[in-house]
């Protein structure tokens, strides 16, 4: 089974190969990015000194293991996890013809949160003994809308420039809806993860619609 990092590298080179060979390109940038959407690369592909078109990718994981939360009455142990994987085809229009573009794409992505609470505490309750292990644990996960609209502003190379290096930033956003929340528990606690709690979560977190972008970018364009 393949792993989502070498299914969004497959992906985006087969793109770029077939916009490449398509378009017949004589010039092409090469670049690493690096921001809010993780790390990866990126092609771009001007098409005259107003408009280019730019295709990338973008990975990263950050896992978090045995995080211990705590208060004057409990006491929690938290696994989380941090998923961000994209592809992305942008184009970018120079309205000065160079410098300052103004960008607008799709994005298909995985970006999502999820994450394991387990209780530490033992807790006497007329009579009886709560474990942690009798208590079990509660899961959660937080999803997005997958294929994206982006919007945004740049700053770098111009369409047209010759061979050589290149440094570029973006500001902009995927509009990727309503969070989409996901509950599933072990032991005692499985009845909280019902779909009312579930959208009582999504309500709380409603207006985070946008994912912000920042990104930065350093490239090499050739000529063939």
């Amino acid at each position: 089974m393949k792993s989502p990092a070498k299914t969004v590298l497959i992906w985006t080179l087969f793109i770029i190969g077939s916009t490449l060979y398509g378009a017949g390109a004589q010039e092409f940038t090469v670049g690493f990015t690096a921001g809010s959407l993780g790390f990866g690369g990126e092609v771009g592909i001007p098409f005259s000194d107003y408009v280019s078109v730019r295709l990338g990718g973008n990975y990263y994981t950050h896992t978090i293991s045995d995080y211990e939360y705590e208060s004057d009455e409990t006491s929690l142990t938290v696994d989380g996890k941090v998923n961000l994987r994209s592809v992305g085809i942008f184009a970018d229009y120079y309205p000065f013809r160079q410098l300052v573009r103004i960008s607008g794409g799709l994005v298909y992505h995985g970006n999502g949160m999820s994450a394991d609470i387990r209780p530490m505490n033992i807790y006497q309750l007329g009579g009886d003994q709560y474990t942690p292990e009798r208590l079990g644990k509660l899961s959660g996960d937080v999803g997005f809308q997958q294929l994206s609209p982006y919007l945004g502003l740049g700053i770098g190379h111009f369409p047209r420039t010759g061979t050589g290096w290149l440094i570029s930033a973006n500001f902009g956003g995927i509009y990727h809806g309503q969070p989409q929340v996901g509950l599933s528990g072990e032991g005692l606690i499985e009845p909280t993860a019902s779909r009312d709690q579930e959208k009582v979560i999504e309500e709380s977190i409603s207006g985070f619609t946008w994912w912000p972008v920042i990104s930065f970018n350093l490239g090499y364009r050739f000529s063939l």
